[in-house]
């Protein structure tokens, strides 16, 4: 007869000899519960690492924004655009009448101030860039946007110099038939604003943080 205690060992009554009755510890179950607890450690490190993924998206340029938008530094944005636009303008003053043939220095304050007035175009069609960045991040929109618009201003503004008589172009100019218009002009409206939002907001990106 025996005596069964609580602790897993049975007792001989009337014996001297004690003996244990319970089996070795089940080894099994304590590997299930580390290799569960593995598991979920590995589950939470996978979860902590897509959030800080999620939380700091990596900075693409070409063809796409930062999903809440871009933060366009405009004194850079302007100066640099107005800097291509002098440029464009001086290289294409011999395409015009009554400009073809003279000195450069004498065409700097004229092209200064077609320059000046293309960087408020140029302003204009950023913050527009800006809007449609906002709204679609992760596409080209921005910049289709911002050439075609650039492109139609071009043209509003080409129209009604040439129509009013404030300037005529030379055999030089390459034209686009359909209007009778000037290609460079509209080129220049097309390209500068978008190489200049692309190159600050690299410039901006590229700062290290």
């Amino acid at each position: 007869m025996r005596d069964a205690r609580s602790d897993g060992t049975a007792v001989a009554i009337g014996g001297t000899k004690a003996f244990t009755a319970c089996a070795a510890p089940v080894v099994g179950d304590g590997r299930a519960h580390e290799a569960g607890g593995k598991a979920h450690g590995d589950e939470g490190q996978t979860v902590a690492n897509r959030n800080e993924k999620n939380a700091n998206p990596p900075h693409r340029i070409h063809g796409s924004i930062r999903q809440d938008g871009c933060q366009m530094r405009w004194v850079r944005f302007a100066a640099l655009a107005f800097v291509l636009h002098f440029a464009w303008e001086m290289g294409q003053m011999p395409l015009y009448r009554g400009l073809q043939g003279r000195p450069r220095w004498s065409t700097v304050v004229p092209c200064s101030r077609a320059a000046l007035f293309d960087v408020a175009v140029t302003l204009a069609l950023g913050m527009l860039f800006v809007a449609v960045a906002r709204r679609r991040s992760s596409s080209v929109a921005p910049w289709v946007v911002t050439m075609a618009a650039g492109a139609a201003l071009a043209i509003l503004v080409e129209k009604t110099g040439v129509g009013g008589g404030r300037w005529a172009y030379t055999v030089d100019m390459p034209m686009l038939p359909p209007l009778r218009l000037g290609l460079m002009p509209i080129l220049q409206m097309m390209l500068i604003p978008a190489v200049s939002a692309w190159v600050t907001l690299r410039a901006r990106r590229a700062r290290p943080r």
